[in-house]
């Protein structure tokens, strides 16, 4: 029940801020793809 309780928590917790956190976090990379691509790439 652990395992699923931490999904349930961490899928529905970052359902929401997944958009917020994950995305900007990935968002950096794409969305300034002109440099942040160049350090990710090197």
């Amino acid at each position: 029940m652990q395992p699923e309780t931490e999904i349930l928590e961490t899928s529905e917790a970052s359902s929401e801020p997944s958009s917020s956190q994950e995305e900007p976090s990935k968002t950096p990379p794409l969305v300034i793809s002109g440099t942040l691509t160049i350090y990710p790439e090197s």
